[in-house]
C-alpha cells in the first residue's frame, strides 16, 4: 500500500518526493498576521515593530503565522521590492520565535492595478471555449509564458523572503467554458490523442455532463490544474527543499459543480502538504454541514497521509468551540487570534497536553460511505447524487454513527482495507467501474455489509448500462418510479414526499419493510455477507445546507426538509446493522459529535473518542443566521451516557479542557463490546476519551 502511494504521487505530481515526512503541519494552529487580505504590512516594517507581533502569536501558542495582504499581487506589482523586504523582516522575526511562515498570495488575477501587465500579455488569459474569443481576469495554467513568469516570481521570492510554506490562491478555471486557448487546446490533443470537444456548438453545452468528451475534458483540466501545482512546489523547492505547499477550497467533493472550476481538491490535495477547506460560516450554527465537508477532507487526508486544515470564522463567544471543533475533525487550524469568552484561554488550549496526536492518528470509525466521482460527474443536477451522498453522511454523523468516506481512489486491488468496516454505503452511487463492483463483492463474500439505495450499481463507470450492474446481485429489479408520497414505517414512521423506485425481488432476497405494497428496504445474503438495498432518496430530506451568518449573507436559517428522514436513517442502520458489534454512543442527545480514532498515547496503543457538544443549538427556520457576539453559546448539562467499543478496552480516561487532568472512567465487558460510561456533566463543551487496548 505504502509503495503503491509513493509511487502514484511521484508519477502524479513533479516535486513529491518519496522521503517527504509530516512534522510541523500536523497539530497545528496559525493565524493571520494581519486582518485583511487586501491590507498592507507596514504596521510591521521594522523589526522591532514584528518582533513584537510575533512574540504576540508565539505566546498565544500559535505555531505559524500565514502572512495575508498584499493578496492580489499584480495589483501591487509597483511596490514588488518593499514587499519582498518586508517578507523578510516579518519571516527573520518569526523565525526567532519559533513561527513558520505561510506566504498567502494571488498572482494568477488581475483586478486594478494589475492591468498594465495585461495589457503587455493579453494572450496569458484564458479564453472561452464557447466562442474562442472572449478572455477573461484569470491568467491560464497552461500558457507556458505565463507559467515561466509565475515561476521566476516565486523563485526570486523565496530567495530573499525564506518563507516556510506558501498558499498560493486561485489555481482554476473560470467556469466549465474555460479555456479554449491555443495552449490549452495543443496540450489537450498532446496528452490524450483526441480531437478537440465541439466547444463552439451551443449543443455540446446543453445537458454537458451526460457527454463522455465533456467529462473527458474536465477531467482532463483538473489534472492540467494539479500538474499546475506541482510545477510550482518543484520549482520552490530547488530554492529550498523543505518548503511546504498549502491548498484549500470552498467547492464540495460530492457536488457536481466541481467541474465548474477545476477545482477538484483531491487532484491538488495529492501536490500539497495539507488537505484545506474554507468553511466561511459559524461552526456552531452551522455544524451538520462544515463537520460532514471535513469528513470528506480527513478521506484525502488519510489516504495520501498529510494533515488537513480547517479555516472557521469565530467570535470570542465561539473562539473555544472552533477550537475544539478541530480537533474532534482531526484538523489543523487557521483562525483569528482572540479573546477566549465561553472556555479557557487559546494558549491554553493551543497548549493543552491531552490533545490527540493527529501524526499517528486515522478514523475508526467502521461505516463506510463511498464519495463516487463517478456518479458525481454524470449530471450537473445536485439532486441525483450530491444531495443523497451529504444527506446520508450528515444524518449518520448526527445520530452517533461516526463514518470514514471512501474514496474512489481507495477502491482498487491491494488499496484501502475494507475488513474492519462494518457497513459499506453506496448513496445512489450509480456508476461503478467493474474493478469497484468485485473489490465490493468480495468485501461482502468475506462478512460485509453493503447497502445500496435507489439506483446505485446499475451503471458502468461512463454512466453507461454495464455488463455486470451491482444491483441485480441485491436479488432486486428495478421496474420504474413510485407515485406520490410513501410511507416509511422505520424509525419516525409517517409519511414522506420523496422519490422510490417500483422494485421486484428476485430469488432469496427479503424484504424487511414495504411502503404501498411495494418493496422498501429489502436484506440478500451473499457468502458471509448481506447486501440491503432501500428503494427510497432519504437523502435530501435529511440534507442541511450551509448557514451562513449575517456579517456576510443576509439568510436565514433552512432546515432539512424532513428532520424525521434522519431517525430512519439511523433506524435503516441499526436494522441492517443488527447483531454486529460495533461503535456506538448510547444515551447522548442528538448534537453531540463523537468521532472515534485509532491513535498511541504515551507509547500506548488506544482508541480516542472526541465528544463535542452542540446539543444547544435552538435554531427554527426562519430565524436570523448570525454569529453569537454577546450571548454565551447555549450548551445545556449532558446527562450520562455510555460508549460502546468492539473488542476489549483495558481502561479509559477522560480529559476536557475544563478541568485539570484526567478522570478514569468505568469500562464493562458486554458480550463483544466494552461498555465505557461517561458519568453527568463531565464536560461543557469538549472532551477527550482514551481507550487503551
Amino acid at each position: 500500500m505504502r509503495m503503491a502511494l509513493v509511487l502514484c504521487l511521484a508519477g502524479l505530481c513533479p516535486g513529491v518526493r518519496a522521503d517527504d515526512k509530516p512534522d510541523w503541519t500536523y497539530n497545528m494552529a496559525f493565524s493571520a498576521w494581519v486582518t485583511n487580505l487586501a491590507g498592507n504590512r507596514y504596521h510591521t516594517f521594522t523589526p522591532d515593530s514584528a518582533e513584537r507581533r510575533a512574540k504576540e502569536i508565539a505566546d498565544a501558542g500559535f505555531k505559524a503565522v500565514i502572512t495575508n495582504g498584499y493578496h492580489y499581487r499584480l495589483n501591487f506589482a509597483a511596490r514588488d521590492g518593499d514587499i519582498r523586504r518586508i517578507a523578510r523582516t516579518i519571516a527573520d522575526a518569526c523565525h526567532k520565535r519559533g513561527l513558520k511562515v505561510i506566504e498567502h498570495q494571488d498572482y494568477t488575477i488581475h483586478l486594478y492595478d494589475g492591468y498594465p501587465l495585461v495589457f503587455q500579455h493579453p494572450d496569458w488569459l484564458q479564453v472561452d471555449a464557447a466562442d474562442m474569443v472572449t478572455r477573461h481576469r484569470i491568467f491560464c495554467m497552461n500558457n507556458p509564458e505565463f507559467l515561466a513568469a509565475y515561476l521566476d516570481y516565486l523563485r526570486r521570492y523565496q530567495r530573499e523572503s525564506d518563507s516556510d510554506a506558501y498558499q498560493l490562491d486561485e489555481i482554476q478555471f473560470l467556469s466549465e467554458t474555460f479555456c479554449g486557448c491555443r495552449h490549452c487546446r495543443e496540450k489537450y490533443i498532446r496528452q490524450t490523442g483526441r480531437s478537440w470537444p465541439p466547444t463552439h456548438d451551443p449543443v455540446f453545452w446543453e445537458g454537458a455532463h451526460a457527454r463522455e468528451d465533456f467529462r473527458d475534458w474536465m477531467r482532463w483540466r483538473i489534472g492540467c490544474l494539479a500538474e499546475f501545482k506541482g510545477r510550482l512546489r518543484d520549482e520552490l523547492r530547488q530554492v529550498r527543499p523543505d518548503v511546504k505547499m498549502f491548498d484549500y477550497t470552498t467547492t464540495l467533493q460530492s457536488d457536481p459543480a466541481v467541474f465548474a472550476r477545476g477545482s477538484d481538491i483531491e487532484a491538488k490535495g495529492r501536490c500539497n502538504d495539507t488537505i484545506g477547506t474554507e468553511v466561511n460560516s459559524d461552526p456552531f450554527t452551522a455544524y451538520p454541514f462544515i463537520y460532514a465537508t471535513v469528513k470528506s477532507r480527513l478521506a484525502i487526508g488519510e489516504a495520501y497521509g498529510k494533515p488537513i486544515v480547517v479555516l472557521n470564522n469565530q467570535t470570542t463567544m465561539t473562539a473555544y468551540f472552533v477550537w475544539a471543533f478541530g480537533r474532534a475533525c482531526r484538523g489543523s487550524l487557521w483562525y483569528a487570534m482572540s479573546d477566549v469568552a465561553d472556555g479557557p484561554p487559546q494558549e491554553q488550549l493551543l497548549r493543552w497536553p491531552y490533545q490527540m496526536d493527529d501524526s499517528v492518528s486515522r478514523s475508526a470509525a467502521d461505516i463506510g460511505i463511498f464519495l463516487s466521482r463517478s456518479t458525481r460527474d454524470l449530471r450537473s443536477d445536485r439532486d441525483y447524487f450530491f444531495y443523497e451522498y451529504e444527506g446520508w453522511l450528515q444524518a449518520l454523523c448526527l445520530t452517533h454513527n461516526d463514518v470514514r468516506v471512501l474514496l474512489e481512489s481507495q477502491l482498487k486491488p491491494g488499496g484501502y482495507d475494507l475488513s474492519p468496516l462494518r457497513m459499506i454505503i453506496l448513496p445512489n452511487a450509480t456508476a461503478l467501474s467493474s474493478e469497484q463492483t468485485k473489490i465490493l463483492l468480495d468485501y461482502v463474500n468475506q462478512g460485509g455489509r453493503l447497502f445500496l439505495t435507489y439506483e446505485a450499481g446499475t451503471l458502468d463507470e461512463n454512466g453507461k448500462p454495464g455488463p455486470a450492474p451491482l444491483l441485480p446481485h441485491a436479488g432486486i429489479r428495478l421496474t420504474g418510479d413510485a407515485d406520490g408520497k410513501i410511507e416509511i414505517p422505520l424509525g419516525a414512521p409517517g409519511t414522506y414526499e420523496t422519490t422510490m423506485k417500483r422494485v421486484e425481488t428476485e430469488g432469496d432476497a427479503v424484504v424487511l419493510a414495504a411502503s404501498g405494497g411495494l418493496p422498501l428496504l429489502t436484506s440478500r445474503r451473499v457468502g458471509k455477507g448481506t447486501i440491503c438495498y432501500l428503494a427510497a432518496k432519504l437523502g435530501p430530506l435529511a440534507f442541511e445546507d450551509k448557514q451562513l451568518p449575517t456579517g456576510q449573507y443576509k439568510t436565514v436559517f433552512k432546515p432539512p426538509k424532513d428532520a424525521r428522514a434522519m431517525d430512519v436513517i439511523a433506524a435503516v442502520v441499526d436494522k441492517v446493522c443488527e447483531g454486529v458489534a460495533r461503535y456506538r454512543v448510547v444515551g447522548a442527545p442528538r448534537g453531540v459529535l463523537a468521532p472515534i480514532y485509532s491513535t498511541v498515547r504515551e507509547g500506548k496503543r488506544c482508541r480516542a473518542v472526541h465528544l463535542l457538544n452542540a446539543s444547544g443549538r435552538q435554531a427554527k427556520s426562519g430565524d436570523a443566521v448570525a454569529s453569537p457576539k454577546k450571548e454565551s453559546l447555549p450548551m445545556p448539562p449532558l446527562p450520562a451516557f455510555a460508549l460502546e467499543l468492539p473488542g476489549r478496552v483495558v481502561s479509559a480516561v477522560l480529559a476536557t479542557p475544563e478541568k485539570e487532568g484526567a478522570v478514569d472512567l468505568r469500562v464493562v465487558p458486554k458480550d463483544n463490546l466494552s461498555m465505557i460510561e461517561v458519568p453527568q456533566e463531565s464536560f461543557k463543551t469538549y472532551g477527550v476519551v482514551y481507550a487503551y487496548e
